[in-house]
């Protein structure tokens, strides 16, 4: 390494970053990412936690200049941005990574935001997108012994400073100017794991969007912060806490390959935590084996990493059942299919559900490795005739290496939009986002449009 801080390299390359240095097969996926998370968000526009936060922005008031997705109406960058990170996490549905983050409603909501307020093509849409996924993805790699459910939610942490990233490749702040970016950023870096399965969860995610925002909207200004906020023992070092952070890490072989490209990004088949994904295909590649009378269940085994905060026998809410190995299996085995509505709170509470967790043991194997690049799961059914079924699920569908289809993709975005949006806004919101790097400001603008009632 130079003398050069990792703040300044780092800072460098997102000031250098040009739409030719991007390998020409992530722009089909960052496509696709982009697709996946507007879909999801506009699903998740119509939950309960973004009607209470759109009441609370309307009552600080404010400009209404940047459109919330999902919905007719509008707020100022910042607002929007927030509440748009939150409609993109609230249900949980939104891609996945390997170290463990979720990199979109941190980053994508600010950068819908920036396209409203200033002349922002498709090709910028699409470098902001996928440089900002890279800087948390680095940053990820820095944080190794991160384990999940402990200390700090990642979206927070590095969710912002991919968000910080992000925007300044937008306003084309110079590399000084980012390094002040991202010391503003890491002041804003929270998010705390107790929240889990809680309509706040989803906060950490908008929060972490805003923050980066308003970062590199501050930074452009002339406001200052520590220059080398990844250097400095008392600055990301202390977010981080007591894990180690290998800075070296955020910066080398920053883009050679893209993390995007290697290990790739992990799209949801369920709108739950992502350990439950392999304990609902493991259900479901049972009941395709076998025809299943629920009543001659006599008890379900689940066998399972140590995670602590996806062991949730009896939840309570529809929120809380995504973070359950316990509920999700259950549902996947009452329901046809797994999908949002099977995370709303009458369905948690139906008779047939609180007997079959009444039935159900959850077994957190200390010999599974803790992270969704390594661990399985094993579903094991003991029916009162003596006889077992059993189904053990290595890896998701969806997960980095065996992405969906597009046309599996596009029937999650039917699911997630065909209850809020006109067919023919999702139509036209597949094929703007399918020819994204041929839009101009204009085109990019009608996009946004096109995800709104």
């Amino acid at each position: 390494m130079s003398n050069q801080t990792v703040t300044e390299i780092l800072s460098e390359h997102i000031c250098r970053a040009i739409f030719d240095s991007i390998d020409t097969n992530l722009i089909p996926l960052s496509k696709l990412i982009l697709l996946d998370f507007l879909a999801v968000c506009i699903a998740g526009s119509q939950e309960k936690p973004v009607e209470y936060m759109i009441d609370v922005t309307n009552e600080l008031g404010g400009s209404q200049r940047c459109s919330l997705t999902g919905r007719s109406e509008k707020s100022s960058p910042l607002m929007a941005t927030f509440i748009n990170g939150i409609s993109g996490h609230i249900l949980d549905f939104e891609n996945m990574w390997h170290p463990a983050t979720h990199p979109a409603s941190p980053t994508i909501p600010a950068i819908l935001a920036l396209s409203e307020c200033y002349p922002i093509s498709g090709k910028d849409v699409i470098l902001a997108l996928i440089y900002g996924f890279e800087v948390q993805g680095r940053l990820r790699l820095a944080q190794p012994d991160h384990k999940l459910g402990k200390g700090l939610h990642l979206p927070g942490l590095v969710g912002v400073m991919g968000s910080a990233a992000a925007s300044a490749i937008l306003l084309n702040l110079t590399a000084e100017q980012i390094r002040m970016s991202f010391g503003i950023a890491a002041s804003r870096a929270c998010g705390l794991f107790v929240n889990a399965g809680t309509m706040t969860k989803s906060t950490h995610c908008g929060n972490a969007a805003r923050a980066g925002l308003e970062a590199a909207m501050l930074a452009k200004r002339g406001f200052d912060a520590e220059p080398n906020i990844f250097d400095h023992p008392q600055g990301y070092q202390a977010i981080v806490g007591e894990y180690e952070f290998k800075r070296e890490l955020v910066v080398k072989d920053f883009a050679n390959p893209f993390r995007l490209s290697d290990p790739g990004i992990g799209f949801k088949k369920y709108p739950s935590h992502y350990a439950t994904q392999y304990m609902i295909d493991a259900v479901v590649a049972l009941k395709q084996k076998h025809s299943i009378n629920l009543e001659e269940i006599d008890k379900i085994i689940l066998r399972a990493p140590k995670i602590e905060y996806v062991n949730r026998q009896a939840p309570a809410t529809g929120l809380s059942g995504k973070f359950s190995f316990q509920y999700t299996a259950v549902t996947a085995l009452v329901d046809d299919k797994v999908g949002i509505s099977s995370f709303h709170n009458p369905s948690v509470h139906r008779p047939i559900v609180t007997e079959l967790l009444q039935k159900t043991q959850l077994i957190m194997d200390e010999e599974i490795p803790p992270n969704f690049n390594d661990m399985w799961v094993i579903v094991t059914i003991h029916m009162k005739d003596g006889s077992q079924l059993q189904s053990r699920c290595d890896a998701p569908h969806g997960i980095w290496g065996d992405p969906l289809t597009i046309e599996e993709l596009t029937t999650k975005v039917q699911h997630c939009c065909s209850n809020v949006i006109s067919q023919k806004k999702i139509y036209s919101m597949i094929e703007s986002v399918m020819n994204l790097e041929q839009a101009d400001e204009t085109k990019v603008r009608e996009l946004i449009k096109h995800c709104t009632t």
